[in-house]
């Protein structure tokens, strides 16, 4: 995380994917997690991370699923979602 984050940080570049494969995209918007514990993250978060952050341009597709950030390693929603983006290219809603 070290440079990534000084890149973040330090840097202001136009965020978008440019890889040669498909991205999606899962974010959680249930705000339960360590972020809760440090201070208040002013929007709509898994907890940990803001929803506003993981928008990306170039994504083939982005889902918000009622996850926090832990929770979404053990969401069925969250496994059955990217079984079907990994089949088709697009999440399953």
């Amino acid at each position: 995380m070290g440079l990534g984050v000084a890149e973040e940080l330090l840097a202001s570049r136009q965020r978008r994917w440019n890889g040669a494969r498909d991205l999606g995209v899962i974010t959680g918007d249930l705000g339960f997690g360590f972020g809760r514990l440090v201070g208040t993250l002013g929007g709509p978060s898994d907890g940990t991370i803001l929803v506003e952050e993981t928008e990306l341009d170039g994504t083939a597709d982005r889902l918000v699923l009622r996850v926090s950030h832990t929770g979404m390693l053990f969401s069925a929603a969250v496994a059955r979602a990217t079984a079907a983006f990994l089949k088709t290219g697009r999440f399953s809603r």
